[in-house]
């Protein structure tokens, strides 16, 4: 096998480190001397080197220094060997990624560089959401999904608990999720965040507090307020609504560790106050009365509690008691609304409040979705109050078709200012002839990322709370989807779209981007 030049070794890093500085070549080592302190996850990675390991080898070390930054970590790759030094045991787990790829790539050819990488995220928070409001998991899935997101340097999975159409957990003494013959116990819960922090990543859960919330009021048609913004239903909220809420977040919070994060969500909502709570009551008293909720929960409970809702299209009034206590989230999936994405940044760096960025995909964007990342990502890296982004994987849950847009999210979430010839391409075609290579390597370096694995382990196809392919195609998951009302455009009746949609997700390509749809719902739409 030919040397790989330095120049197209930086094409293949996944995420390109921050800084690479490249040295001398030297002689294949014959066999490796790896130290005891490898991260446990990656015990099949190193294991599954092709070279012979033994006390002899080209020696690799580990070493932690607490004063370097939070996540970073410096490599150096030399002739004598190879020493990780990082910041704790996660900036370890990061850099030893970067170690494998190395001998990944290198590893058949006779010469290898000598290379001093220091490198850190550009932003620190980097999250996927996981929708299993609109679709279906299984516990053995979200443990893959955290493995997955953890070898791409994701640190937080958004779990979007339920929606319009299904609620995929069921909660004690409560019947909201009984109907779902896949919904899994709020306990679960528990075990997924205990899974999660082992595998340096946190468990986000989010619960709907105004919007979205048909799978809740087909339960409790008193609550219900009406329609939603895009169909579905609104809360009938004030004090009966928060005290729902209440109960929900308790039994989710009992599952998290001693510095938890609640996602409330508050999106794509239509406001129907409950009459009882006067012509004044605003969201924002709303909010005010999450916020209550949270402190009572942080004293109960003992837990620093971090909240997060949704800023909506138009923004969010905080009130001033809670302005230093709840982190904002707009959101953007579209390149075509790039003059968007540029106010919505313009915008939250003026303000003084804490916020996020989610980003990713949409229920429409079926092919993947990487360009609003980008154009996101690229130019945000100097806000200060930004605290990180959020890839969304919303609508359905074909995994190995999800890939494509986390994959690329990571890299652009990681370092978006990457030195590599496609990280600015504007051509999709060229931009895939690049990446799509990169992506089965990488795939082939763990059995938790290949396609096969991904679509085995999920359970069925599910888009929208409706069965995709199959016998069941098009028919609901649960008496919920078809109160919810949401997307009725989809003809599940049609035979031949039927036929259509089964062949397109039942293939097994190697290449995991399918065709591309045109953009025919709404871009703020989730």
């Amino acid at each position: 096998m030919c040397p790989m030049s330095v120049p197209e070794l930086d094409n293949w890093w996944w995420p390109q480190p921050a800084v690479v500085a490249h040295g001398q070549t030297f002689p294949r080592p014959l066999s490796l001397l790896v130290g005891l302190e490898f991260d446990p996850m990656l015990s099949e990675d190193w294991a599954r080197l092709s070279m012979v390991q033994n006390q002899y080898g080209w020696k690799i070390n580990f070493k932690q220094d607490a004063s370097l930054e939070s996540q970073s970590y410096q490599l150096s790759i030399d002739q004598q060997g190879a020493t990780l030094i990082g910041c704790d045991k996660t900036a370890l787990f990061y850099g030893q990624l970067t170690l494998l790829q190395y001998l990944s790539l290198h590893a058949g050819e006779s010469v290898w560089p000598s290379l001093r990488i220091s490198d850190k995220p550009a932003y620190a928070r980097r999250g996927a959401l996981i929708d299993l409001g609109r679709t279906v998991s299984t516990l053995p899935m979200l443990k893959l999904l955290v493995r997955v997101l953890a070898r791409l340097r994701y640190n937080e999975m958004h779990l979007r608990l339920y929606d319009d159409e299904l609620c995929n957990f069921t909660f004690e003494g409560l019947p909201f999720g009984a109907e779902n013959p896949f919904a899994m116990p709020v306990g679960a819960l528990k075990e997924l965040a205990d899974y999660a922090n082992e595998h340096h990543v946190r468990l986000v859960p989010e619960l709907e507090s105004w919007g979205h919330v048909g799978s809740l009021v087909y339960h409790r048609p008193d609550l219900n307020g009406g329609i939603g913004m895009y169909g579905g239903h609104s809360f009938r909220t004030g004090d009966q609504s928060v005290q729902l809420i209440g109960e929900l977040s308790k039994q989710v919070l009992e599952a998290l560790d001693d510095h938890a994060v609640l996602h409330l969500g508050f999106d794509e909502a239509n406001w129907y106050p409950d009459p009882q709570m006067g012509a004044a009551y605003s969201p924002e008293d709303l909010l005010l009365a999450l916020h209550h909720m949270r402190c009572n929960f942080e004293d109960r409970l003992g837990k620093a509690i971090e909240l997060r809702i949704w800023a909506d299209h138009a923004g969010r009034q905080i009130p001033a008691a809670m302005r230093d206590r709840v982190i904002l989230e707009p959101w953007q999936y579209w390149h075509k609304n790039e003059d968007q994405i540029h106010h919505t940044i313009k915008t939250y760096s003026q303000s003084n409040a804490s916020w996020m960025m989610c980003l990713g995909q949409s229920q429409s964007q079926v092919r993947g979705a990487y360009r609003a990342t980008r154009d996101f990502t690229t130019r945000a890296t100097h806000v200060q109050n930004l605290q990180g982004v959020t890839i969304a994987l919303w609508g359905w849950n074909h995994w190995s078709r999800h890939l494509y847009t986390l994959f690329n999210g990571a890299y652009y979430a990681w370092n978006p200012c990457a030195r590599s010839l496609f990280c600015h391409e504007q051509d999709e075609e060229l931009f895939d002839l690049h990446v799509m290579p990169k992506m089965l390597w990488w795939q082939s370096l763990s059995d938790d990322t290949s396609n096969k694995v991904l679509d085995a382990v999920g359970g069925p196809l599910v888009w929208n709370g409706r069965y995709v392919g199959g016998k069941q195609h098009g028919q609901p998951v649960a008496s919920t989807v078809a109160h919810a009302n949401t997307f009725p455009a989809w003809q599940y009746a049609s035979q031949s779209t039927a036929h259509e949609v089964h062949d397109l997700v039942s293939q097994q390509s190697l290449m995991t981007a399918p065709i591309q749809t045109s953009e025919t719902t709404s871009s703020g739409e989730q």
